[in-house]
């Protein structure tokens, strides 16, 4: 359930209560039929901004992705091969070729080597 809110960003729900200010500032905040409409306008507000922050999401996925290309040499023949990373790293690994990294990837995706965020992530996608 924890994993949804996060994909729904309910924590930017906050910026909706401003639907709420204009019945304060009018004094007709404790008037039902407007207070109905607000809280409405509210909740309306609220999915269509979770929509868009999961369409969004979905639509970066590929972006947020990375992919390792394989060279292979044949004598004068190189042949680029596009490939997952674990499987780029696993082919190197097996034929003892160097594993090549550019500067930017290595900054934006490497991955915490520290035990206690490790464990604190875990706990969090069981949950």
């Amino acid at each position: 359930m924890k994993k949804y809110l996060k994909l729904m960003r309910v924590h930017h729900y906050i910026k909706n209560f401003l639907v709420f200010a204009a019945l304060a500032c009018s004094g007709e905040f404790f008037v039902l039929k407007k207070l109905g409409l607000a809280t409405l306008g509210f909740v309306s507000f609220c999915m269509i901004s979770s929509v868009v922050y999961i369409i969004n999401d979905i639509n970066d996925v590929e972006k947020d992705t990375y992919y390792a290309t394989l060279f292979l040499s044949k004598g004068d023949e190189t042949l680029e091969i596009d490939a997952r990373p674990s499987d780029a790293i696993a082919v190197a690994i097996r034929v003892d070729a160097p594993i090549m990294i550019s500067a930017s990837v290595l900054a934006t995706g490497s991955v915490s080597t520290d035990p206690s965020k490790d464990e604190e992530e875990a706990e969090e996608f069981k949950s």
